[in-house]
């Protein structure tokens, strides 16, 4: 997620985190994996970043209030109703999110334990009070199915939301997991929250996780270019094969974070992929990609209260994942001046 050219240390990905510095209480996935390796990252904070929008610049701050006072001004007193009744209806599924963290579920026997020890507070967060359809459609279907629910209606609102979630998953309500839109407001509006930028960019976060594993008895190969997943005689995945000819045994399976289509049309010779495994990658649709745009630029000039990030929407017809429609902004330079040389700023823009 991070690269590193001529004295500047750019981010390849988004630079939203909140919640994965080493005071924090966060119940963020990421932080809890850092938790059981034993690292922190260090992290400056930072309190929100401002859209442009059609209708002016909306102020996005990590507190409630402050935000209903801009969706008032925007949406009126209609949106700021209809976000409550959405607030209430986000309440049981943040709650079942807290009661059954990432850390409670595991790929064994124990699981039963683990999951067990949340389990009486996922019963009491009230996701199953509406029945088991309610509560299967609000656990694993789309956002737009609480906006439904919650009769959220007013245009601004409902674009503002699209936005929100194609910042953060890529789609709009229709195609993002209600779950991860109600811990992201939930995490975002909490008292005192923060978000976080990682102290030398995104590298700070893997070398964390990189020092956890090889504490632990791991090892890393970085920079290795795998040419092959190796295939045993059952046609089980036994290991990869390296570009230098190296093979490396795996103990038990093997993690490919390759796309899809390249896991089963490149890296598995297509002679050994099982039935299943050719309708997988026949049948899994693909999504648009993003420009991204990499700069490193004189800081001369440049206003110091500027803010890391920023988001342009230009329209909002035709929704915001309309192609170059949305621009997402970000400066990291603005709060951590280690990522670029002295005098200098990053810019990271992608759309």
């Amino acid at each position: 997620h991070s690269f590193e050219r001529d004295g500047y240390a750019f981010d390849s990905g988004p630079s939203f985190f909140a919640g994965i510095g080493g005071n924090s209480s966060s119940n963020n996935a990421l932080k809890q994996v850092l938790d059981l390796v034993g690292e922190e990252v260090d992290c400056v904070e930072y309190g929100g970043w401002r859209a442009y929008l059609p209708e002016g610049v909306f102020a996005c701050k990590n507190d409630e209030d402050a935000y209903l006072a801009e969706v008032r001004k925007y949406g009126g007193e209609d949106a700021v109703r209809e976000w409550r009744a959405l607030s209430r209806a986000m309440a049981p599924l943040a709650k079942s999110a807290e009661a059954l963290s990432f850390a409670n579920f595991r790929n064994d026997l124990f699981a039963a334990f683990t999951v067990a020890r949340g389990g009486a507070d996922f019963a009491k967060s009230g996701v199953l009070n509406g029945g088991p359809i309610d509560a299967m459609n609000t656990l694993n279907g789309p956002f737009s199915y609480l906006l439904s629910k919650a009769g959220v209606k007013n245009p601004f609102l409902r674009n503002l939301i699209d936005l929100e979630c194609f910042v953060l998953s890529g789609m709009t309500a229709a195609g993002t997991l209600s779950p991860e839109m109600a811990y992201m407001y939930q995490e975002r509006h909490k008292q005192d929250s923060l978000l976080d930028y990682p102290v030398g960019g995104t590298k700070g976060i893997i070398d964390a996780l990189l020092r956890g594993i090889e504490k632990h008895g791991g090892q890393v190969f970085l920079g290795k270019h795998v040419e092959e997943i190796t295939l045993d005689a059952r046609g089980r995945a036994d290991g990869v094969r390296l570009s230098s000819g190296k093979r490396i045994a795996a103990n038990r399976n093997v993690v490919s974070n390759a796309s899809v289509w390249d896991t089963y049309s490149k890296l598995v010779p297509e002679s050994k992929l099982p039935t299943e495994a050719r309708e997988l990658v026949s049948n899994v649709p693909s999504l648009d990609s993003f420009m991204h745009l990499h700069l490193g630029i004189d800081g001369e000039g440049l206003a110091e209260d500027l803010g890391i990030h920023h988001l342009v929407v230009n329209s909002w017809e035709g929704g915001v994942d309309t192609e170059q429609n949305v621009v997402n902004i970000s400066i990291p330079t603005m709060i951590d001046p280690s990522v670029a040389p002295p005098g200098k700023h990053l810019i990271h823009a992608y759309t």
